[in-house]
């Protein structure tokens, strides 16, 4: 998701858009949630997690001045109430004479902190994958022109040779893509 459209959304959530805010949930939920459960292991605990996080972040949301990335705020506050729920199961586990279990621990031990190319890397993923699903949704045609231009680095003439159609209609089929592509949001 784009990273000024979270920012927008915040912005607006801040003044109590409910609109806006539901937004930010929608496309924010499933890679929060996808990162909870990383840290947790646990389906139902990480959509808590997250659910949670929402609540919080809705009902102060007036009080919460973010510096820097929304979606890196999101992220940390989902990140730390992770690690406090995998700390409380163990510490749980502890408390009825039972070891917490070293899979937690190596988790905890072994997790690096959110890093600002951690967030990238998820962001270049959600884009890659958006990309995809939309160059899957072109027309046959130009679905396969693109991917022969794009993807196989075919000159527009090997690909009118190839498919048997003008130069013309290649350079028509890759600026319908390339249109279509760029209205990504």
């Amino acid at each position: 998701m784009n990273l000024h459209l979270i920012t927008e959304y915040w912005e607006k959530t801040r003044k109590g858009d409910v609109k806006a805010f539901g937004r930010l949930y929608k496309d924010l939920f499933p890679v929060l949630y996808r990162y909870a459960l990383k840290i947790t292991g646990d389906n139902y605990k990480s959509e808590e997690i997250v659910q949670d996080f929402f609540v919080k972040l809705w009902i102060e949301r007036k009080k919460i001045i973010i510096r820097g990335s929304v979606k890196r705020y999101c992220y940390t506050s989902v990140h730390n109430m992770a690690i406090n729920a995998v700390l409380e199961r163990s510490s749980f586990k502890n408390s009825v004479n039972s070891p917490a279990s070293e899979t937690i621990w190596l988790k905890l031990y072994n997790m690096p902190g959110i890093t600002d190319s951690f967030i990238l890397e998820l962001e270049a993923k959600e884009t890659e994958d958006q990309l995809l699903k939309q160059i899957e949704k072109l027309p046959p045609q130009c679905k396969k022109i693109f991917q022969l231009s794009r993807h196989e680095n075919k000159t527009n003439k090997e690909i009118a040779v190839m498919l048997n159609i003008s130069e013309n209609t290649v350079r028509t089929q890759l600026y319908r893509a390339l249109e279509k592509l760029s209205g990504l949001k």
